[in-house]
């Protein structure tokens, strides 16, 4: 979920909020300790809330964060899963997850005009896998191929 998408769930669940208890942006802000213009501008999407106001305006209207930011909910569910596993299977479970974070971060993708101009190919995507094990003869071997690319047109 991107931040826009994120900011206007907040601000919709906020007006909803403020409407159920018939109360203005003004007093609610006032009662949490922010300026009515922040406020203003977290419910015209012009800023996003801290972690920590949500947390105020949650704790207001006596409902959780969940409640107002939805990506709470996504990460309780999470934790509620996991947290049910035996140890063993949590161990796996972390490890795995781990690993894919490791591989997301670690895949640079070259698209075919980065590498060669060579229309006859048909390469679209080269993606090197290369982390914190990768010898200096692999990186080598890694750019002589890249070199031997660019190098058939």
């Amino acid at each position: 979920m991107n931040d826009i998408t994120r900011n206007q769930i907040i601000a919709t669940n906020i007006k909803r909020y403020i409407k159920e208890n018939k109360i203005t942006q003004k007093e609610l802000a006032e009662s949490i300790g922010i300026s009515p213009s922040t406020m203003s501008d977290y419910m015209n999407l012009r800023s996003n809330p801290s972690h920590g106001v949500i947390q105020k305006i949650a704790d207001f209207f006596g409902i959780l964060k969940s409640d107002i930011d939805t990506t709470y909910k996504e990460n309780n569910d999470i934790s509620r899963v996991f947290n049910q596993l035996h140890p063993d299977r949590q161990k796996a479970v972390y490890e795995f997850a781990e690993q894919q974070l490791s591989d997301q971060n670690n895949i640079v993708p070259f698209k075919k005009s980065e590498v060669t101009d060579n229309k006859d190919k048909n390469l679209e995507v080269l993606a090197a896998h290369i982390d914190e094990n990768t010898t200096e003869d692999e990186m080598d071997e890694i750019t002589a191929f890249i070199d031997s690319l660019r190098d058939e047109d």
